[in-house]
């Protein structure tokens, strides 16, 4: 399973996730906006994306926590 997480420093959503993908013990690779990506990019490529954190697991964008757990 590929998993990567958008998320922004300071976001406690961000954190809420890393933590669960953490406790489960898959490994994702993490982009901060603004810092390894821009916002523009990020839309430009998920123009869908409303807020942070963004997972795409397999290619395939999950647009909050809830859809995370319910997808685990």
């Amino acid at each position: 399973m590929n998993i990567i997480l958008y998320s922004r420093t300071g976001c406690s959503n961000c954190v809420l996730v890393k933590k669960l993908l953490t406790e489960k013990s898959f490994s994702f690779t993490e982009f901060l906006i603004d810092i390894d990506i821009d916002r523009d990019t990020l839309i430009t490529k998920y123009p869908n994306t409303k807020s942070l954190p963004l997972i795409v697991i397999d290619g395939e964008p999950l647009l909050d926590y809830k859809s995370l757990v319910d997808y685990l």
